[in-house]
């Protein structure tokens, strides 16, 4: 006896595998007053909303901690030259001593 026909899963494989077999007919497109298909298009847009509303994402990327603590000294460093520009700007001139 040979070990393939022994093997069960090669001979679970249907005789028909990557045959391809066209439909018996083909059915009759349905021709639709506006009003009909627009209350079609709304219950299936109702429909996708629906679904979509407890759909839950497991992708949930989150910023590198190396990016958050660069974007908060970036801001930092900018409020301290602005302010120390603007202190600058509005600082009254010295008053020259004769």
């Amino acid at each position: 006896m040979n070990s393939v026909s022994n093997n069960s899963a090669v001979n679970l494989t249907s005789a028909n595998l990557g045959v391809l077999t066209p439909p018996d007919k083909i059915g009759r497109p349905e021709i639709l007053s506006a009003s009909q298909m627009e209350s079609q298009l709304r219950l299936l847009k109702s429909d996708i909303y629906q679904k979509q509303k407890h759909v839950s994402f497991e992708d949930k990327k989150e910023t590198p901690v190396l990016i958050k603590i660069m974007g908060i000294a970036l801001a930092l460093f900018g409020l301290w030259k602005g302010g120390k520009y603007l202190i600058g700007k509005f600082r009254r001139p010295p008053t020259p001593t004769v």
